[in-house]
């Protein structure tokens, strides 16, 4: 299978080259990142390991994330392997340029060097193995690439996925494919699961029962060291933004296309019951600014973009805000009432609410929650968050809580209780791995 990959993979590289040449030179997002994602450097950065190890006869040790989400729900793990392993090289990689950014901003205390993941390209990942030479390759819940599996296990190299999770889409496409991707699975020594459902998907493909388990979701160990604490007062973030701090504001974060004019349009029924009732839109791209304020032009509504007053008065005259910057979101959270998570009114997956609710928010969030169904559910069982159908649902708890100020206590209370009651899953993990490194 391995084989028929690589000459697909050629052919396609042949056929497709122009294309993803001008994308590379076009896009910012690629530009620059690829020689790394190549194998340059890779010889410095093999030295800076060596260094690093200082003599001591040590592990290296490989995470790996996706993107924002993955490295998100690696946090509390990363700063567990370096209490457990305090003279191992931690090596850590993100396959976007977000995904890097937060790493290097949240864990540049606890990891010796971060790298670019490579190509699944054969020979540029057998350069990369053979440069760093990994003990453990640690998976932070998906981005599998079948050059990458192969060659860690040709390599007899210990690998490990944590967090794992399977959309029950993702699972009828891997049953499809079973002879592709059950060797794929089976390559890693141990795969834990968020979910028991996950655990019993990854089986029904073809994975060893004796290689899955089900350890619980590490988004919550990655967040219960900001529970109860604040980025920063809040009187000097409504400064910040320029809000006026008498304005009851709801946030509705990370949103998609499609999800603005409905939250536009129920804001405008609440704000004739709310006066002091003030929005803020901080949509998942945040290029789309202009878009959303042509929305809410339609309603008559004036939307100032947060790029446009960084300086000045209150803006808060106006009827709402674009929060059109990026790493912004937790800060806008700590100073509203309600929050809405985005991506879930529309069929995108929905984001993470924990990032809400750790800062003490009442929680509102669509249907389609399938990125965080774990949480989402949970969340929803404790009475630590309500699920929104639509517009009419959206006017109707949103005025509930803001009518009912000890429901929104209540419902935070709630869901840092359900928070609080999954410490320890990093150690968890933790222990697992000591169990693999150690057979």
């Amino acid at each position: 299978m391995i084989l028929v990959y690589n000459i697909l993979q050629l052919i396609s590289l042949v056929v497709l080259f122009p294309l993803l040449l001008i994308i590379v030179v076009l896009s910012p997002k690629y530009k620059g990142r690829i020689p790394k994602r190549l194998g340059f450097g890779l010889r410095q950065i093999a030295e800076e390991i060596s260094n690093a190890k200082k003599g001591h006869d040590s592990l290296t040790i490989w995470v790996h994330a996706l993107s924002v989400g993955e490295v998100t729900s690696s946090l509390s793990l990363v700063k567990a392997l370096r209490q457990e392993h305090p003279q191992s090289t931690i090596l850590f990689s993100a396959s976007t340029k977000t995904g890097e950014e937060l790493a290097e901003q949240e864990l540049g205390t606890y990891v010796d060097i971060f790298i670019s993941f490579p190509f699944d390209v054969y020979w540029v990942v057998c350069r990369f193995i053979r440069n760093l030479s990994p003990d453990l390759f640690v998976l932070i819940e998906t981005d599998f690439w079948p050059n990458f599996i192969h060659i860690l296990r040709k390599k007899k190299i210990r690998s490990l996925l944590v967090n794992g999770r399977f959309s029950q889409k993702s699972h009828n496409n891997f049953l499809k494919l079973r002879v592709i991707f059950a060797p794929l699975f089976s390559s890693f020594n141990a795969l834990t699961m968020q979910t028991v459902a996950d655990a019993e998907r990854l089986q029904q493909i073809g994975v060893p029962e004796s290689k899955v388990f089900t350890l619980g979701n590490l988004k919550y160990d990655s967040m219960l060291s900001d529970v109860n604490t604040k980025t920063s007062e809040e009187k000097d973030l409504f400064e910040h933004f320029k809000i006026d701090p008498k304005k009851v504001i709801i946030v509705a974060g990370s949103t998609h296309r499609g999800e603005e004019e409905i939250i536009i349009s129920a804001y405008r029924v609440l704000k004739n019951k709310f006066p002091e009732l003030y929005l803020v839109i901080a949509p998942r791209q945040i290029n789309r600014a202009g878009e959303i304020q042509s929305i809410a032009q339609s309603y008559n509504y004036t939307a100032s973009l947060r790029t446009d007053h960084n300086t000045g008065d209150s803006i808060s005259n106006n009827d709402m805000l674009i929060l059109n910057t990026i790493g912004e979101l937790k800060d806008i959270y700590n100073v509203c009432s309600i929050a809405f998570i985005g991506g879930s009114l529309v069929p995108e997956g929905g984001h993470n609410p924990l990032e809400a609710v750790i800062l003490q928010k009442a929680v509102l969030f669509g249907p389609n929650m399938e990125d965080f169904s774990e949480i989402a559910s949970d969340l929803i069982q404790c009475g630590g968050a309500i699920t929104v159908e639509g517009k009419k649902e959206f006017i109707e708890k949103t005025d509930l809580l803001l009518s009912n100020p000890d429901k929104i206590s209540l419902q935070v209370e709630k869901a840092i209780k359900l928070i609080e009651q999954h410490r320890g899953i990093a150690k968890k993990h933790v222990e697992l791995v000591s169990k693999i490194l150690n057979d």
